[in-house]
């Protein structure tokens, strides 16, 4: 297969029309259905800082997941399985202090941050079509991504997202715990919920906790209260001009802040609690796929 690399670190398969990123250095890497683990260093703020991601070219749009708080790129990666995702290009990214990427000690760590470093890695993707899947906190930094340029993407997946106090999905605190406190309960958690469809969620949430830096959780924390409280994330999300479609577990329900608002599609995922792409994967990326043709 020829292919043609250009000196702006992209990569074009010219025989199957195939967009490569690689950032920040040339890597030649063939096509994979599972996707290749790679890092890129970007600049945000005047500061440097390297991102992890799992990234698989496939078509001219490409799903950008984002996770959760002290979760990882790992949370989405049931959809390298699914062949109804086979035409997009797929990419998973480790926040700023999750997963393998830099835990720097003077970023702030608020959404607002954690969105503008995404901006930056996006201005790195060639794709024209963006479309957002967020997760939990990773669908308020969605909201404050697609806010930046809505044009550039054309859809955004709620994925049991947090966008204000009266989500009834997410717990509500007075102030954060700290990593060692929620480490603590999630690990009674798990005890509790031996036999039941959470205890599988809470485990793999307990395992990415693993890679989070504690800082980086506490003001994440921070921030996702401080801002879904204030309303501005539910704001945004109703104001912006692209598709957005928010999907909940049954077992938990609709947040009451949806409920009745006819101008945003909900889609409830049979078998699920938070984690809805991990405990039902077939059945949200199936209706992921459907909701991205239409």
């Amino acid at each position: 297969m020829r292919a043609r690399f250009f000196h702006d670190k992209t990569c074009i398969f010219t025989s199957m029309a195939i967009f490569m990123f690689t950032f920040s250095s040339l890597i030649i890497l063939p096509p994979s259905v599972f996707g290749h683990e790679l890092s890129t260093t970007i600049r945000y703020n005047g500061k440097s800082m390297k991102l992890h991601y799992k990234y698989r070219p496939g078509g001219r749009e490409i799903l950008l997941f984002i996770h959760g708080l002290a979760c990882s790129k790992e949370s989405f990666y049931g959809a390298w399985k699914q062949k109804k995702l086979k035409k997009y290009s797929l990419l998973a990214v480790d926040l700023p202090g999750f997963g393998k990427s830099d835990r720097p000690k003077d970023f702030s760590y608020s959404l607002t941050d954690h969105a503008g470093v995404l901006y930056e890695l996006v201005r790195k993707i060639p794709h024209k079509k963006i479309h957002l899947v967020g997760h939990s906190m990773g669908g308020a930094i969605a909201v404050l991504l697609a806010q930046k340029n809505p044009k550039r993407f054309p859809s955004l997946m709620d994925v049991d997202g947090c966008l204000g106090s009266q989500n009834g999905s997410q717990q509500q605190h007075i102030t954060p715990p700290t990593f060692e406190e929620f480490s603590n309960k999630l690990a009674l958690r798990i005890e509790n919920s031996k036999g039941t469809p959470e205890e599988n969620g809470y485990k793999l949430w307990y395992r990415w906790s693993r890679s989070s830096d504690p800082t980086g959780f506490q003001k994440s924390d921070e921030s996702l209260i401080q801002l879904t409280r204030s309303g501005k994330i539910i704001d945004a999300f109703f104001s912006l001009p692209i598709k957005k479609v928010y999907f909940y577990p049954d077992r938990d329900g609709l947040p009451r802040i949806l409920k009745n608002v006819k101008r945003i599609k909900t889609i409830q995922i049979y078998g699920s609690g938070h984690f809805i792409m991990n405990d039902n994967p077939d059945e949200f990326y199936s209706k992921l796929a459907k909701e991205l043709s239409k």
